[in-house]
């Protein structure tokens, strides 16, 4: 039996209620009662069925535009420079620089 726009809004809402979103998307998922969201004639699995393909469903049919925004926002937070440290071999010759040019 194929859902309808009203069982999915519902199931939508029910899911919104139970899911904890400060949390990473795996944990929270993992974190729901299933057994607590039904809707009139669907069993408690078939909602979960629903729910995960319905999200792994929107996970992949993104725009490349939300996704770089996204990654844009969580890319390299906390880091003040991303550039390699330079090499023992670096740090010898900037040191001893003079006695070098004079071979």
């Amino acid at each position: 039996m194929e859902w309808t726009d009203d069982e999915v809004n519902q199931l939508m809402e029910l899911l919104n209620k139970e899911l904890a979103l400060d949390i990473d998307y795996d944990i929270a998922l993992n974190m729901v009662k299933w057994k607590k969201i039904k809707i009139s004639t669907r069993s408690w699995q078939e909602c979960k069925d629903k729910a995960l393909l319905l999200i792994n469903d929107a996970r992949k049919k993104r725009f490349l535009s939300e996704i770089i925004v996204e990654l844009n926002g969580s890319a390299h937070v906390g880091k003040i420079n991303s550039r390699k440290p330079p090499s023992p071999a670096i740090l010898y010759a900037t040191a001893n620089l003079e006695s070098l040019m004079a071979i």
